[in-house]
């Protein structure tokens, strides 16, 4: 799993394998407070080294693992390092606890009370709640990058400058009595439509593709009306639309409407032009 560090702050040491000076721990490598977010984030990081799980890991070799790298941190700032040597301070306390003899006659309220408090849960479980707030972290940056690579549809509204030059409808000869009658007559309508029946083209996209493909081929270029005129049924007709709208998505045709509600005129391109365009990066809408 990707620990989201930057490995120009994780180096290798000059010799991981010939180990520390007297009373260190050398860890292979050496890192900077700029690798990591906190303290946690350096223990979460030293625990995934070991490659076992939180509840399973060496508390002791971890305490000295972070330990360790604090010293390693010649130029250290501590407004940046204040939480690390505040966090390794609390890790040495809790390894004296570990470590500590048990006490030779402890009575019977201590021991239950010894036996009951465990050293290592409260970090343990801080370290269990960081990896899962860090691992959701990394799933919303996944998907912040996904959504960016994606390009919404443009809906461009016409608003005007002043809306009260836009041309309003006249309702002042309108009575309530005829809207009521309107009203009346609308619903008449939809309760009139009565159940409709779904027809469902079973000829496949693809092949309304290629039969529009070769006609506009054939002919040099054509038109979306010409091809929506020569189709024998509605349904036909809506998946010519389709047809267009894919073909030219696929750069197989290319489409331009001069005017406005004017019709959209079709042309062929070829492989090699295909190829050219598809290098080129989409025009913006006009």
């Amino acid at each position: 799993m990707d620990d989201g560090l930057d490995a120009s702050v994780i180096t290798p040491t000059a010799d991981p394998a010939a180990g520390g000076s007297a009373g260190t721990v050398d860890l292979g490598v050496r890192v900077t407070t700029e690798g990591f977010s906190g303290p946690l984030d350096l223990l979460l990081y030293l625990v995934r080294r070991t490659e076992l799980d939180i509840v399973d890991i060496p508390l002791v070799l971890i305490i000295d693992q972070f330990v360790a790298t604090i010293g390693q941190w010649a130029d250290l700032d501590l407004e940046v390092a204040g939480d690390f040597i505040a966090m390794a301070a609390t890790l040495l306390e809790i390894k004296a606890r570990l470590i500590a003899p048990p006490p030779e006659e402890p009575d019977a309220a201590g021991d239950d009370e010894g036996d009951a408090f465990d050293p290592r849960a409260d970090l343990i479980n801080s370290l269990l709640a960081y990896r899962r707030f860090k691992e959701a972290t990394q799933e919303l940056a996944a998907r912040e990058d996904a959504r960016r690579e994606r390009l919404d549809r443009q809906l461009r509204e016409t608003i005007p400058e002043d809306p009260e030059d836009e041309p309003t409808l006249e309702l002042g000869a309108v009575d309530s009595h005829l809207l009521l009658r309107t009203c009346e007559l609308l619903m008449a309508r939809i309760n009139g439509l009565g159940p409709r029946t779904v027809t469902v083209d079973d000829v496949p996209l693809g092949v309304h593709i290629d039969r529009i493909v070769d006609a506009v081929r054939t002919q040099g270029t054509s038109t979306l009306g010409a091809l929506i005129t020569a189709a024998p049924t509605l349904l036909v007709r809506v998946s010519t639309v389709m047809a267009v709208l894919e073909g030219t998505r696929q750069r197989f045709l290319e489409s331009r409407q001069v005017e406005q509600y004017g019709d959209v005129g079709l042309r062929y391109r070829d492989e090699e032009e295909r190829a050219r365009v598809s290098e080129l990066p989409p025009e913006p809408p006009p």
